[in-house]
């Protein structure tokens, strides 16, 4: 019996727990789930986002919390600290730095100098265009 109703042993249980699925009821009147999932096992399913803030978030309709990025990604520098946003370049040290994306997720780069540009400046000088010349010859 469940919820004030009694099922025939072997009868499927309506189940509200997304932890637990193939609940029947069981001879001995327990009510039995076939597949449950655990704390335990939910940490299989756990993948870590592409962030250094990463939060747990519950959603009741599921059995494990998923793992999100508040902030969007992100990296952190050490070892101050600071969080870069990914697309956004900051200052730190002197030197311009970015969170670049990585084979294992991403990571902060800061050049050590600049990058350089070369520039080359030709000078020009007008020219006079040449005066004819003309001879007489007497």
């Amino acid at each position: 019996m469940q919820d004030g109703v009694a099922y025939p042993v072997g009868a499927l249980v309506p189940n509200n727990d997304p932890c637990k699925d193939g609940c029947y009821c069981h001879s001995s009147g327990d009510i039995l789930c076939m597949w449950a999932k655990s704390h335990r096992s939910c940490a299989s399913f756990l993948t870590h986002p592409p962030c250094v803030d990463a939060v747990q978030v519950h959603d009741p309709t599921q059995c494990c919390p998923v793992m999100t990025c508040p902030n969007g990604p992100n990296c952190r520098v050490h070892p101050s600290g600071q969080i870069i946003p990914v697309g956004v370049q900051v200052e730190v040290d002197g030197r311009q730095c970015y969170c670049s994306p990585e084979s294992a997720g991403f990571q902060v780069m800061c050049p050590t100098s600049p990058p350089t540009t070369t520039t080359t400046t030709t000078t020009t000088t007008p020219m006079t265009p040449a005066r004819p010349t003309t001879s007489t010859t007497t």
